[in-house]
């Protein structure tokens, strides 16, 4: 526990609330003075409980939330009246009076904050105390009360408007840092930005974790590798050109699949070694540019002629 961060952090509280508390704190003097102090307990009870909301909640102090434990007002009285009639009558022999002081000190922020009955509250006060460390706590109290008394004294009783509040404030933040949420406490301060609990509604989803990528496998790789490509198949050679037709015969076959030519003239059957058509004597030899040549007359006569003289002799 360090008491110079607990007077920093109770000084933050209150100038936090400053106008609440002092209006809170003003309210609850005069009425607990006219009341003859029935009034007390509840009273500072609310004065508490602004404290403990705003760093529990967050929640700036309004001046009606001194009264804002009037609901607990039986619970409030008996604590106010029964721990101070035994502080009082403990204080005759001072160590006693002191005593009840250190371990009591958290008996109303118990009630206000934890709505626990007076014996609960004093009984839980005490474990607090002892657990955090007795003479820690006692000299806490000792150092914030010496504070406050001569700040008292120096302004004649008017500073009251401001040590009550600012006593109640360093109270609540030892109350929070003996329970372990002293982070509530720098947090109202605006020391550091509160963090949801994990799994409470307003708790922000972690983050998701970035998907794993797996190294490819040998065999993806070489799948996705390109096959080679194949080679060119060799162009088909050309067909040699069929040698152009005889100018003067076309090919035919025979019925006994013989190759045989007829003359493009007259159509005769022409023998394979024969030069000139029989009939019409047309020239088929010669190959590429072979021409046409007709017959004369008196050549086309002699094998006529020829074959009368030999009829006649017959």
């Amino acid at each position: 526990m360090d008491i110079g961060k607990l007077l920093k952090s109770g000084w933050e509280l209150f100038i936090r609330d400053i106008g609440p508390l002092i209006i809170g704190t003003l309210i609850a003097l005069l009425l607990s003075v006219l009341s003859l102090f029935i009034l007390a307990g509840p009273l500072f009870g609310g004065l508490y409980l602004m404290i403990v909301r705003r760093i529990r909640e967050g929640r700036p102090a309004e001046f009606g939330d001194v009264f804002a434990c009037f609901d607990r007002f039986g619970t409030l009285f008996r604590a106010f009246w029964g721990a101070g009639l035994l502080i009082l009558l403990g204080s005759l022999l001072i160590i006693p009076g002191l005593y009840l002081i250190t371990i009591w000190v958290y008996l109303l922020p118990l009630i206000v904050d934890k709505r626990l009955g007076v014996g609960k509250a004093m009984s839980r006060s005490k474990e607090m105390v002892m657990k955090g460390g007795f003479w820690m706590h006692f000299a806490a109290l000792l150092v914030v009360c010496i504070l406050t008394g001569v700040a008292s004294s120096v302004t004649s009783g008017v500073g009251n408007l401001l040590t009550v509040p600012f006593f109640i404030a360093f109270v609540v933040a030892m109350y929070f840092v003996t329970l372990g949420e002293g982070d509530l406490v720098d947090a109202a301060c605006g020391a550091v930005t509160p963090v949801p609990a994990a799994g409470s509604p307003t708790a922000p989803a972690p983050p998701a974790p970035a998907p794993a990528i797996a190294a490819p496998a040998a065999s993806e790789l070489a799948a996705a590798a390109p096959e080679p490509a194949a080679a060119p198949e060799p162009a088909a050679a050309p067909e040699p050109a069929a040698a152009p037709p005889h100018p003067g015969a076309q090919p035919a076959v025979d019925e006994h699949g013989r190759l045989e030519a007829h003359c493009t003239q007259c159509g005769a059957t022409l023998d394979a070694s024969s030069e000139f058509c029989s009939v019409c004597a047309a020239e088929v030899s010669g190959g590429h540019g072979a021409r046409f040549k007709p017959p004369s007359i008196s050549s086309a006569r002699e094998p006529l002629r020829a074959e009368g003289e030999d009829s006649d002799a017959d």
